[in-house]
């Protein structure tokens, strides 16, 4: 990802050593951005105001400080499964990509239960959207039907969703 918080500087997840590496464009270095152990990242993005990097590891769902260089949990599922709900109520099963809607609330490709979940951080509650039916119905949010969740883009409110070889629109109020 490019880093908001310093022009020509990349971020990006480094899977072998399991951390954040940092690439400055000008000088072409690499660096430890992060020297935090993660258990297979599967994407991040950043937060422009603040920076901090969301992301979806092995079993969890969290936020790296960028001031702070600390790691926090924000849904832990150690078990694989569905559930809505609480922050700490909820499940998922292999969550593969994360986009920002707006400023408060995270849209997660939840791969596993054929899902869009939507994730609101003002209040800690989750939700799912398209009908968790497995399937390849295209239609609003409420109707339409997946075969897995992979690759997320939101432009103009317009949901834009990789699933089994293709690219799906999916419309509607989230």
């Amino acid at each position: 990802i490019s880093d908001t918080k310093s022009p020509g500087r990349l971020l990006f997840a480094e899977f072998f050593y399991r951390n954040i590496k940092s690439v400055n464009i000008t000088s072409r270095s690499i660096s430890d951005f992060a020297s935090h152990r993660f258990t297979r990242i599967s994407n991040m993005i950043q937060e422009s105001m603040t920076g901090d990097i969301f992301m979806t590891v092995k079993d969890a769902i969290g936020v790296f400080s960028y001031q702070h260089k600390t790691f926090q949990t924000i849904v832990l599922f150690p078990i694989h499964g569905f559930q809505d709900g609480p922050f700490s109520n909820t499940i998922f099963d292999s969550p593969s990509d994360l986009v920002f809607l707006n400023n408060y609330t995270l849209l997660v490709a939840d791969g596993g239960n054929h899902r869009l979940r939507v994730l609101n951080l003002n209040t800690n509650i989750s939700h799912s959207i398209c009908s968790g039916e497995i399937g390849g119905a295209d239609g609003d949010l409420t109707s339409c039907s997946l075969i897995g969740a992979y690759g997320l883009l939101v432009v103009d409110d317009e949901i834009y969703l990789g699933v089994s070889g293709r690219i799906r629109l999916i419309t509607g109020e989230y």
